[in-house]
């Protein structure tokens, strides 16, 4: 039986900044973010890996980078449209201390 490891990108500047980012273009892990993957990387390198999916938005992808390091030979990466994160549409790029006084956005939380 397989076993599916789900991991988080690392922190982003958005992240950090407390901003919803989306599907947002151009956002990239940040400083701690890249020490973030290199360590779940290196824990998760005793661990065989099949294959690795990654959405293709920028901060998934390096930090699928890093799951892939030191890795011989490396398994597949696959970026699937799929697996990405919620379209937010207009809450996108904005503040989440602003958002959760929408009255939508429990309701959005919470499914």
């Amino acid at each position: 039986m397989a076993t599916v490891i789900l991991v988080r990108h690392g922190r982003t500047p958005a992240n950090a900044g407390g901003v919803l980012a989306g599907w947002t273009p151009g956002i990239h892990l940040d400083e701690v973010g890249r020490g973030q993957a290199e360590a779940v990387g290196a824990r998760l390198l005793p661990v065989p890996l099949a294959a690795v999916v990654t959405s293709p938005l920028e901060r998934t992808r390096e930090t699928a980078e890093h799951l892939l390091a030191g890795r011989d030979p490396a398994p597949a990466l696959h970026v699937e449209d799929r697996v990405g994160e919620c379209r937010y549409g207009d809450w996108t790029n904005r503040e989440l201390k602003t958002l959760v006084k929408e009255p939508l956005w429990k309701v959005v939380q919470s499914h």
